[in-house]
């Protein structure tokens, strides 16, 4: 299933958008991964090739929404603002070309998440 697929209005929780499929991402493969959301990732692997555990919505909700972690209506948004990035901006640049379609910008995801009524708090 992909992401675009989702019904967001049945979004209750994290799992219910990332339990359609999980991804891993490469350490230091690309400098700017820093600057995008993956709506999927839970792992990425190390430059040893190992799988290591990172959960990047998750870290996302840690870090900024820790007061909104138990409202349904944040993965809702999260998952509106998931479906969004993948209808609007494609990456067609060469040097992005390896990002998956589930990859926006971060600045972007946060705006979306803002006008969903969910603000980043730092």
């Amino acid at each position: 299933m992909n992401i675009d697929k989702l019904k967001c209005d049945e979004v209750k929780n994290l799992e219910d958008i990332q339990g359609i499929g999980t991804t891993s991402e490469h350490a230091g493969r690309n400098p700017k991964d820093q600057e995008k959301v993956s709506c999927l990732q839970t792992h990425y692997k190390d430059k040893s090739n190992n799988k290591q555990e990172y959960n990047e919505l998750k870290e996302m909700i840690k870090k900024y929404f820790v007061s909104s972690q138990n409202d349904s209506n944040l993965y809702k948004a999260f998952c509106l603002c998931c479906k969004a990035k993948v209808k609007g901006k494609k990456i067609s640049t060469p040097s992005f070309s390896n990002f998956r379609n589930d990859t926006a910008e971060r600045d972007s995801f946060y705006k979306c998440l803002e006008e969903k009524g969910f603000y980043k708090k730092k």
